[in-house]
Order: structure tokens, then C-alpha cells, then sequence
């Protein structure tokens, strides 16, 4: 990667680049930390009986005491993973408030759990692992019944339940001697574990893709658009993005929505462009609070990507997204009539900003134009393997500001993991990218103290990058053009091209 930066009115100079920062070890605590420290156990071989699943009761279970899901758990500093994911579901409103608690409070996952802790015991394995797939099939049924009115919300529990149930299958499979003894039952050890284990990945595999595209159908339609009047002042009316996901009886905090509010004089004065633009932005709120919490929920999805790893004798495969379907997320949109900070005039919708048409693709160059604020941005596309190349459409002036331009990015080995966004005075004040590895540009532009920053990417580990940038302009009395507005797309770095995985 090459990064070069040159004033518009001096000479050109290399650009400081940050240096890797080292992380801190931190205890194991999190949803994402736990689940991600059982990827690794699972990238290993199972060589021995108790292992792996010791693993899985240490990571997922750490206080050693049952969980009872009707009430909150006796270890705060110690929850099980399970009901780390009830407070998450509820903060990062991916589901309604209570579903994820009532599923897992009328489950078996109490008795699964006394089960996994027998079974890891040195006794008699044959007959806890033979009540462990039962109930662990059973747990599997009951969840995915298409009949169930909250099916779908019940995602968050099957990504986190997958690699328990899988688990399980794998210890039979790979142990199946230690278990159940030389003979393995009628027919010696011509056994269906295996068979069962692979069908087990696939139904997984199937189950997510479908799941996850109603997922996002069904959070859609939790975000709602309406118009009314003032209750304060009768002469004016508003129209409203609400998130009802967020409205929770139980707190105080506030929900999130965005609203725009004309008084009665100005809408009847509207001409239909004016209209069309609170429409669109209303349009565009919804998108982007819909985005954001499909962000939010990627970070729990992308590790079913690594379910495969559980196929027999596949524990070293990489994580890789099953289709292009569920491998994809977007930030944004992001602009002065978008933020979610109160009450949003007519003057928000004026800019009449219209993002680029800019196809995603594989980016190998960023030119970017800044001062006190970003004025300028173009993105360079490689179009095929010949290195071909596409350029991106020119937004901002190219002219103003200090130029920078980096080069030598590719889909390979390295690649922009992470972006962070400074918004200032209703423009984009300052932008930084990350890359995979482990260099930044540092903040191009001006981190000014009340900036608004918005953190864009980094999930799974760093193994989605940055596929595209939409973007639009403004032109400002005080800093000339500037960028207003941008759309992020991200998609994981390895996809799976097998047709087969399309539903």
C-alpha cells in the first residue's frame, strides 16, 4: 500500500501513516469474545473425548451453576452466554423486548446444560451423549418450527445454540470409540455420525441464509414513517422515523426516530420538490437506522460463517460467507438530514444531495481532497483479474485542499477493513481508514471538538472489507465544495461461489 499526499500550493510529501496498536489482554467476557474464543477451540482437531466440549462448558457456561431464565443470574460478573444475549438482543434492539428471554426461560437449555456437565465427567459417556443429541435436536425443532409467530426473532439464540448442537455432533462423530466402545453397536462402526454431523452444518447453513433475509424484511417493517400535528403548536406538522423496537415501557430512554416539522404556512407554500425532499429524507432516515442495526446484528450473524468448520475432518477451513445473499452489509446513509438528533427543519432537506451511482467492486484507490473540511473524494475500481481498472465519479472539488491519494490497495492481502467518519456543521469534517494490515491514514481533515464521529466496519475480526463508497457534495460559502453525504458498503472477504448454496 502507498499512501502520497500533496498540497494544492506546496510540494508533496508522504503521509503519516499510525502505527499497529498492540491490544491489551482482556478477560473473556463478551458475547463476541466468548463465541470467537470457541471458533478457535474448533479450528483445532478433537483428539480426545471431553475436550472440546469442556471448552464449550467453560466458555459458555463460566460460573458452573445452571442458568434459570426466569430470573436474572445469581453471578452478574459471570452470566452465561446465553443470557449475555438477552441483555444484547434488548440494547442493540434486535429483537422485541422479552422474546429472547420467554424463548429461552420455556427451553431444555437448563437440562442441556446438566447434561453437558455430566457428560464432561470422567463416567460413562455413552449414555449422556446419546440424551444430548436428543435434547439437542429437539432444542433445534422447537426453535425453527415455522410455525412459531416469533421464529424469526429467534435467530440470536440458534447462531449462539449452532455451535453448542454442533459441538455435540462433532464429540460423537470424531470420539465416537471413547464414547460408545470398540463395537459401536449393531454394525460396528459403519455408523451415521458423520453423514449426520454434515447434514447437520448444511440444515444450519440453509436455515441462516433464509432466516436472516426475513430477519431483515421484518426490521424493516419496524421502522415506520407517519405525519401529524404538533401537539404544541397546532400550525405545524411533522413527520416522523420511529424505530418501535426501541420503545421499551420499561426505561426512560428515549426511542429512536428523527423527525421534520414544517409550520402549516410553509406546507402549503411547498411546491411537490419540496415535499419530495422531506419524503426522501424520511426515506433515507429509515435506511440508515435499518442499517445500523443490521450492522449491529452482523456482528452476531458473521459467525456462522465459520459453522462449516464443523463438517468432519473441515476444522481448518477459513470462515467464509455461504452466498453472496447474507455477505454484504451498508453504513449509512449519512448526512445533515439523517441524524437522529431531534427535530430536523425544512433547511436539513435542501441540499439537494444525490449520492453517486457508483457500482461496488474490488477498491484499489482512494483519492481524497481536505482541509477544514473533506472536499473531495473519487474511488478507483479493479474491474477483473486483467486489472482492469474503473474510476469512480468525481464528487467535491479535486482542486481544493491538501490531495491525497492511496494506492496499492487489492482483495488479496490487503484491504480497507474499517472506516471513521467526523461530521462537523452538516459536511464531513474529517474521514480515517483502517486497513487489514493494520496501518491507517491517521484523520484526514479536522477532528473538531463537538465533530459527531461515526465508526463504520470492523466486524468479525476485520474480515469484511470496504467494496464501495456513495457519496454527494455541497458547495459552502466558508470552504467551498464539500462532501455531505456518504453510503458504505462492506462485504466479507472470502464468499462461497458454490450455486448450490443459493436458496
Amino acid at each position: 500500500m502507498e499512501i502520497t499526499t500533496t498540497n494544492n500550493n506546496t510540494t508533496s510529501h508522504p503521509a503519516e501513516i499510525s502505527p499497529p496498536v498492540e491490544k491489551p489482554i482482556k478477560i473473556i467476557a463478551s458475547w463476541e469474545e466468548r463465541i470467537s474464543t470457541f471458533v478457535n477451540a474448533i479450528s483445532q482437531p478433537t483428539t480426545k473425548a471431553g475436550e472440546l466440549l469442556t471448552t464449550l462448558l467453560d466458555t459458555f457456561f463460566p460460573n458452573g451453576v445452571t442458568p434459570n431464565y426466569d430470573q436474572s443470574s445469581s453471578d452478574s460478573q459471570k452470566p452465561d452466554i446465553f443470557t449475555q444475549l438477552i441483555t444484547l438482543c434488548d440494547t442493540k434492539a434486535l429483537a422485541d423486548h422479552g422474546v429472547i428471554s420467554k424463548a429461552l426461560a420455556t427451553s431444555q437449555l437448563h437440562e442441556i446444560h446438566q447434561n453437558l456437565q455430566s457428560y464432561c465427567k470422567e463416567g460413562v459417556r455413552s449414555v449422556f451423549m446419546k440424551k444430548l443429541v436428543e435434547l439437542c435436536d429437539g432444542f433445534y425443532k422447537l426453535m425453527t418450527d415455522n410455525t412459531r409467530r416469533d421464529a424469526v426473532q429467534l435467530l440470536p439464540i440458534m447462531i449462539t445454540f449452532a455451535f453448542l448442537h454442533l459441538a455435540v455432533l462433532r464429540e460423537r462423530s470424531t470420539c465416537k470409540t471413547e464414547i460408545f466402545g470398540n463395537t459401536g453397536g449393531v454394525g460396528g462402526w459403519k455408523s451415521p455420525f458423520a453423514t449426520e454431523l454434515s447434514r447437520q452444518v448444511r440444515d444450519y447453513e440453509l436455515y441462516f441464509t433464509e432466516m436472516y433475509l426475513q430477519w431483515k424484511d421484518w426490521r424493516k417493517s419496524k421502522i415506520l414513517i407517519s405525519t401529524f400535528d404538533d401537539p404544541q403548536d397546532p400550525k405545524t406538522f411533522i413527520q416522523q422515523v420511529l424505530d418501535t423496537i426501541t420503545i421499551n415501557p420499561n426505561t426512560t430512554s428515549e426511542p429512536r426516530r428523527i423527525r421534520y416539522f414544517s409550520p402549516e404556512e410553509d406546507a402549503q407554500a411547498e411546491t411537490g420538490d419540496n415535499k419530495a425532499f422531506i419524503t426522501n429524507a424520511c426515506t433515507n432516515s429509515k435506511l440508515r437506522l435499518f442499517n445500523e442495526t443490521n450492522a449491529e446484528f452482523m456482528k452476531l450473524y458473521v459467525y456462522t460463517f465459520a459453522l462449516h468448520k464443523f463438517a468432519p475432518d473441515n476444522w481448518s477451513a477459513s470462515t467464509m460467507a455461504p452466498n453472496a445473499k447474507v455477505a454484504a452489509i451498508t453504513y449509512g446513509p449519512y448526512g445533515r438530514d439523517t441524524f437522529p438528533n431531534g427535530l430536523h427543519s425544512l433547511e436539513d432537506c435542501e441540499d439537494k444531495s444525490v449520492l453517486c451511482d457508483d457500482e461496488p467492486g474490488v477498491i484499489i484507490g482512494v483519492n481524497i481532497n481536505y482541509g477544514e473540511v473533506l472536499h473531495g473524494l473519487r474511488v478507483i475500481y479493479q474491474t477483473d483479474h486483467k486489472r482492469r481498472i474503473r474510476i469512480g465519479t468525481q464528487k467535491g472539488n479535486p482542486k481544493e485542499g491538501e490531495f491525497v491519494t492511496i494506492r496499492g490497495l487489492n482483495e488479496v492481502c490487503n484491504h480497507i477493513i474499517a472506516v471513521d467518519l467526523y461530521y462537523h456543521s452538516h459536511v464531513i469534517c474529517g474521514i480515517e481508514f483502517f486497513f487489514s494490515d493494520g496501518n491507517s491514514t491517521g484523520i484526514m481533515g479536522k477532528k473538531h471538538e463537538n465533530a459527531e464521529v461515526i465508526k463504520c466496519g470492523s466486524i468479525g475480526g476485520g474480515e469484511f472489507k470496504l467494496t464501495g463508497i456513495r457519496v454527494a457534495d455541497v458547495t459552502r460559502e466558508s470552504s467551498g465544495k464539500a462532501i455531505s453525504h456518504i453510503e458504505l458498503k462492506f462485504e466479507h472477504i472470502r464468499v462461497s461461489d458454490d450455486d448450490a448454496a443459493e436458496l
